[in-house]
């Protein structure tokens, strides 16, 4: 089954600016896409799978950031993304 079938929201390919809040250091983030239930963030230090994070997204024109809750479900490492032409 392909991973498209999967999903049960649409993703938008978007970038929008995130910030992950609450660390020793200030860790900016920028989303490839995003969907109802969650969104693909590019970093190149992955943060390690099933921690929690404190997120600000800037939504852009002028727009109040939101902020909210996640947890790292996936990294997609350089291998895997070379070889599936993912990000």
């Amino acid at each position: 089954m392909s991973d498209s079938k999967q999903r049960n929201a649409p993703r938008l390919k978007v970038a929008l600016s995130v910030h992950v809040l609450g660390t020793s250091r200030n860790i900016g983030l920028t989303t490839v896409d995003v969907s109802q239930g969650g969104m693909f963030l590019h970093t190149s230090e992955p943060t390690p799978i099933r921690q929690l994070l404190r997120l600000r997204v800037n939504p852009g024109d002028g727009r109040d950031p939101i902020v909210g809750h996640g947890m790292v479900v996936r990294v997609v490492d350089r291998e895997e993304a070379d070889r599936t032409g993912g990000e």
